[in-house]
């Protein structure tokens, strides 16, 4: 009998229990002959996949993830169909809507700084680039300037053909237990160094932080969020061109519920009012609104634990939320507070994610996905397919990655 095929995943956000569902879901993995391990030190969900908006996107990409987010969106929609995602994981079509809106209490009316897009400042990629418009909106939630209001237009850019949104928390949380009920492990820990074979630096095992026994691995698969470079440094010697992005964050309770909307703003005027400029909000089924786009924050912290204390050094960027959302909405400014919060979503220095073998920095047998910046909710479900093609039958076929290899992503 052959030997056992042991993959260990290292981080439980998304794209890590995206990747050990679609293991466990791999032919090789019925056969018996892989297992799979996901390792988090912290908990499941516990960085950006628990605090992120949750916003779906078929054709908002560039050309270098345009087959993995056609896979990724149709993937999202069939996970729902199949495992209710609607009841668990809040999954639903929505309209997006452009606006245009011009602060109250300005001194002047100069258009908003962009949004961070990008680790590198030489980047000319866009933060959520858009297909053309398809006409005017109205939500009627919004306070208009005809209403005494700030917003002056709306405009439909993609209806619920082509967007949609889940709750990211529920979803990873969900997804991890249909691959737990299939046979995936997980081990709370953090990995210590990795024992490679000296005939062809393939992986043999991992020593973990609360442990002397050693983890077997065939295959490793590093997706740690912001932390991906430093660990593959730590167990591989091997920097990765991914930083971080941080992002604060409120979810709101309306004083009415809200319809299900997408809505990405630009507030004319904003910094002269000290609010947040390009805010965008997510109206969600359970009647609350994830409101964010405050995308400045402190320097990553070394542990996604240490994130909450991190926030609280910098509450400024709440304040310039909330005073965006009181700007925008009635029911929003009269509404509730529910949580205050920040995150810190991994970006590449070029903006294209990272997903791909390590093979040609000499590390065979171990692979990375992360970088995704803003859409990594989104591309998720996708990543994990490909990693899982990767990983068990050597190449990705469900999409096209080849612009996503860590020889070609910088």
């Amino acid at each position: 009998m052959s030997e056992k095929h042991h993959v260990v995943v290292v981080g439980g956000g998304i794209v890590g229990v995206s990747t050990a569902y679609f293991l466990t879901r791999h032919p090789l993995f019925a056969s018996g002959s892989v297992e799979v391990t996901l390792v988090e030190e912290h908990e499941l969900a516990g960085g950006a996949s628990g605090k992120a908006g949750g916003f779906l996107a078929i054709d908002w990409h560039g050309p270098h993830t345009a087959s993995l987010a056609t896979l990724s969106y149709n993937l999202h929609q069939s996970l729902a169909r199949e495992h209710d995602g609607a009841a668990k994981w809040s999954y639903r079509t929505v309209e997006s809507v452009n606006a245009i809106a011009r602060a109250r209490k300005r001194t002047d009316d100069a258009e908003p700084e962009a949004n961070i897009a990008l680790a590198a400042a030489e980047s000319e990629l866009e933060f959520r680039p858009r297909p053309p418009l398809r006409g005017s909106g109205r939500i009627d939630w919004l306070w208009t300037k005809e209403q005494g209001g700030s917003v002056e237009a709306q405009e439909v850019v993609a209806g619920e053909d082509t967007t949609a949104q889940v709750n990211p928390r529920e979803f990873t949380l969900a997804l991890w237990d249909l691959a737990a009920a299939a046979g995936a492990k997980l081990v709370k820990a953090s990995p210590v160094s990795v024992a490679r074979n000296p005939s062809t630096d393939a992986p043999l095992s991992i020593l973990l932080s609360n442990s002397d026994t050693l983890l077997p691995c065939t295959s490793l698969v590093l997706a740690a969020g912001p932390w991906t470079s430093p660990l593959s440094e730590r167990l591989l010697s091997v920097p990765l061109p991914i930083g971080h992005l941080p992002g604060y964050s409120l979810v709101i309770r309306p004083t009415t519920p809200a319809s299900a909307h997408a809505v990405f703003v630009k507030i004319k005027g904003a910094t002269s009012a000290n609010m947040t400029g390009s805010p965008e909000f997510f109206a969600r089924p359970d009647g609350t609104i994830w409101f964010g786009g405050q995308n400045y924050g402190p320097d990553l912290p070394a542990s996604c634990a240490d994130v909450d204390e991190a926030a609280l050094t910098e509450p400024e960027n709440w304040d310039k939320l909330v005073a965006a959302a009181k700007e925008l909405s009635r029911e929003m400014s009269a509404g509730e507070i529910v949580k205050k919060q920040l995150c810190y979503r991994p970006i590449s220095d070029s903006g294209v994610p990272l997903v791909s073998s390590l093979n040609s920095k000499g590390c065979p047998g171990v692979f990375v996905g992360s970088g995704h910046g803003p859409w990594g909710i989104t591309l998720a479900p996708g990543t994990g397919k490909v990693l899982a093609e990767l990983v068990l039958d050597g190449k990705a076929t469900s999409a096209d990655i080849s612009a996503l290899a860590i020889e070609r992503v910088r």
